[in-house]
């Protein structure tokens, strides 16, 4: 089958920007809606992002799933992100971390229990993000398709996504998103 992508953003509670789709032009234009604002605290509701593409996303049976979480702040809930990791495992779901390594909240459960859980793997958000990006689609196999979109960095080709997956991808978009989208970028 083709690949497809969905989109979901999170601050103190996740939103479903975009569901599944192999319409590069809807995932562009998803990407370009997107804006960095809000959050009441340091810490963000990563599990809710993950818990909504478990849940609400229309997931396809006989494709290569996975999630890539990005987060530069931390999360609520330490114990239901354990609970999540098996849940996407027992999904068939490899889940890949970019986060901040330095943030306090939920940090093993992001950095390690997550991806070791899930057979993914975590990438700092400093690193470069094509480079992240090509690791990721080297692992779920297949070719990768640039998914342009505006970035407060203005980064053209914003995510990649591999032709022959699913792959969702679950991002902060707090008011220190746009930090994050210039940290990704350089």
């Amino acid at each position: 089958g083709q690949g497809r992508a969905a989109i979901i953003t999170f601050k103190d509670s996740p939103e479903l920007d975009q569901q599944f789709t192999n319409d590069i032009g809807a995932l562009e234009s998803t990407l370009s809606s997107i804006n960095g604002a809000g959050g009441d605290d340091a810490a963000e509701d990563v599990s809710g992002g993950m818990e909504t593409a478990l849940e609400d996303l229309n997931w396809q049976n006989g494709m290569k799933k996975a999630m890539v979480v990005v987060n530069n702040a931390g999360a609520h809930d330490c114990g239901k992100l354990s609970n999540l990791a098996t849940e996407a495992k027992n999904q068939g779901l490899r889940v890949f971390t970019v986060a901040d390594v330095n943030a306090n909240l939920c940090k093993e459960e992001i950095k390690t229990e997550i991806p070791s859980k899930t057979e993914g793997e975590t990438f700092s958000i400093s690193d470069s993000w094509a480079s992240t990006m090509n690791e990721i689609s080297g692992e779920i196999g297949g070719k990768s398709k640039k998914v342009g979109g505006r970035s407060t960095c203005t980064l053209t080709p914003v995510k990649k996504y591999d032709g022959s997956a699913q792959i969702i991808f679950a991002a902060d978009s707090s008011a220190s998103f746009n930090d994050e989208w210039n940290t990704i970028c350089n």
